[in-house]
């Protein structure tokens, strides 16, 4: 009887230092939520089209009645979040939508070329219609 109380005693030690070593693992591999830029966006334009093998959406801006296409790289280091009701939600490309309204913060100025290709640190898109 004492043997099989030991035993029992041996396994549910076991047991609780499993279950804790597997939380630590959750703990410490588990990447934190990335946060929105909190500036205003550097370009604001309509989603045109969307490559996720190759990472590039193009958008384009019509600001002040000029048509503005950029072709946005997207690199493993952009964040992109989905606007739904006032919240933010990181997505990946795969929820990138044509005639999404797109708002991106630029990794140096918009290059003169026609289209241009911009890297951006974010991007936020958001279904408007």
């Amino acid at each position: 009887m004492v043997r099989k109380i030991g035993s029992l005693l041996v396994i549910l030690l076991l047991v609780v230092i499993l279950v804790l070593l597997v939380r630590q693992v959750q703990l410490t591999t588990t990447r934190p939520v990335p946060t929105a830029i909190p500036s205003p966006p550097d370009f604001v334009g309509w989603v045109l089209s969307v490559d996720p093998g190759s990472g590039q959406v193009k958008v384009e801006s019509q600001a002040d009645k000029i048509v503005r296409p950029v072709t946005v790289m997207l690199t493993k280091d952009t964040l992109i979040f989905r606007r739904e009701k006032d919240v933010l939600r990181q997505v990946d490309i795969s929820e990138v939508y044509l005639q999404d309204q797109a708002e991106l913060w630029l990794i140096g100025p918009v290059p003169s070329s026609f289209p241009a290709e911009v890297h951006v640190r974010q991007m936020i898109v958001e279904k408007l219609y």
